[in-house]
């Protein structure tokens, strides 16, 4: 038996976090159970830019949908990707386009990416079909898209 008094062990942890800028101006440090650096940089440059809320009740917030659960100790922060296909009979070289680190509002199938000082709404109804909205009230409609370079 090897006996070890604490007090010898002398071993730094590093800790990986999120610091939330929450409220306007309220900061936040949460430890996430699936750290990822990269998540860590665009969630905090994307919460000093666009304003996320939570009211004490635990849950941080983007224009009253719930985002992320920050109840529990260590809370999974995931951030998803998006494939938006168009619908329509046109043809184009352009067949989809994939949004990354959008954010997914808990519990629905309704998604939220920031692009351009803007909040693009993707709302997946039950058929499989989606719908767009831009800063969550302006309809958003497509045939095809086109990216220039």
């Amino acid at each position: 038996k090897l006996y070890m008094s604490l007090c010898q062990i002398n071993q730094s942890v590093e800790l990986d976090y999120l610091k939330l800028k929450m409220n306007g101006e309220e900061h936040r440090v949460v430890i996430p159970c699936n750290f990822s650096a990269s998540t860590r940089q665009y969630i905090e440059r994307t919460c000093q830019h666009y304003t996320f809320t939570e009211n004490g009740d635990g849950i941080l917030r983007y224009d009253g949908m719930p985002m992320f659960d920050l109840r529990p100790h260590q809370p999974r922060i995931d951030l998803f990707e998006v494939r938006l296909e168009a619908g329509g009979a046109v043809q184009s070289m352009t067949k989809y386009v994939e949004l990354k680190n959008v954010f997914r509002v808990l519990d629905r199938q309704q998604y939220v990416s920031f692009i351009a000082d803007n909040a693009l709404f993707m709302d997946v109804r039950p058929d499989g079909h989606h719908r767009l909205r831009l800063n969550s009230n302006v309809s958003v409609e497509y045939a095809c898209i086109y990216i220039n370079d």
